[in-house]
Order: structure tokens, then sequence, then C-alpha cells
């Protein structure tokens, strides 16, 4: 639709500076070829896009990321996350983001921090997950789709960090 195209134009250019925008773009546009740069022997870094409350974190993820992936359903919320709904999203797609949102580490407890911190992990290296079910069946899951976290803090960990392109909203 071109008059969502034009939207998005809007969005990109009009949003924030461009410091913080480029970066969402840029990472948007690289997670189409995250196959093809896996199979030259490239890993695609997560997106973190961090700032305060009101700051414009979850616009950028609505009206840009969202929008360029053509993403209609909720990003996953940090403190109501599980093992299982996390292998179901990030086995999903391989080019479609799974989005992470509202992560603050002090407020989601050391358990749910932990599971994020090991799903950033296992992402980037495109592991693989196996679970049994109740007729006893093992069930694989690829970790595969690119991941973005939106939050009010970044993590500490430095392994994360490497692996990670981050941006930050600001107020002013």
């Amino acid at each position: 639709n071109p008059q969502e195209m034009e939207n998005l134009l809007k969005s990109i250019f009009e949003f924030n500076v461009h410091e913080v925008t480029i970066p969402i773009v840029s990472w948007s546009i690289a997670a189409f070829f995250k196959e093809r740069l896996k199979h030259i022997g490239w890993k695609l870094p997560h997106l973190m896009i961090i700032g305060e409350a009101g700051s414009g974190k979850s616009s950028a993820t609505e009206d840009i990321l969202m929008k360029i992936h053509c993403i209609k359903s909720a990003p996953l919320a940090c403190d109501r996350l599980t093992t299982f709904s996390s292998l179901k999203a990030l086995s999903s797609s391989n080019i479609r983001p799974t989005i992470l949102e509202e992560y603050k580490p002090s407020r989601i407890g050391t358990t749910k921090a932990n599971l994020i911190s090991g799903i950033l992990r296992d992402t980037y290296d495109g592991h693989t997950v196996r679970r049994g079910t109740p007729s006893l069946k093992v069930i694989e899951f690829a970790y595969r789709s690119p991941l973005v976290l939106v939050g009010e803090a970044s993590t500490e960990e430095k392994a994360i960090k490497d692996r990670t392109i981050e941006t930050t909203c600001s107020l002013y």
C-alpha cells in the first residue's frame, strides 16, 4: 500500500534523531539476510532499543521495526515470558524478528533475567533446544528468529553486549 510506505518513511525520518533510527532501519534490513549471512559465517547481532520511560522505545518498535517487518502481533512481555513461549516464538521464523519488550532486570527478577540472558546467547549462536512432550516424543526447536530486546536497561553481560547493536532513545 503506497500510503503505508509513505507513513513508514515519515516515521523513519521524523521519529527521532538519526543516531536512533539508522541502527534500527539498518538492522531491520540485515535481518532479511540473516540466513545468507549465516551461510557465509557471519552472525546477525541482536538489536537492543533502550531508554528511559517516555523516550520513544515503543514508538520506534511499533512505527519503524514492526512496520518494516509487517508484524501485527504484540511483542512478548519480558515479565510474562516462559521457556515454552520463547521456544515457539524464536523458532517460528528465520527472518521475522521476535521482540521482547519491557526489559527491566530489576523488576522482572533474577529467574526471568537469567532466562532472557540464556535466550540472547542461544539465539546468537543458533542453538537447537529439545523439549519432551506428554506423549514422550522429543520436539526440536531451532533458534532462528532475529531478536530485539526493548527496555529501560541494557544487559551487563559482556558476552551479550559484544553480540548486540544498541540504540538509546532519549527524551532530550
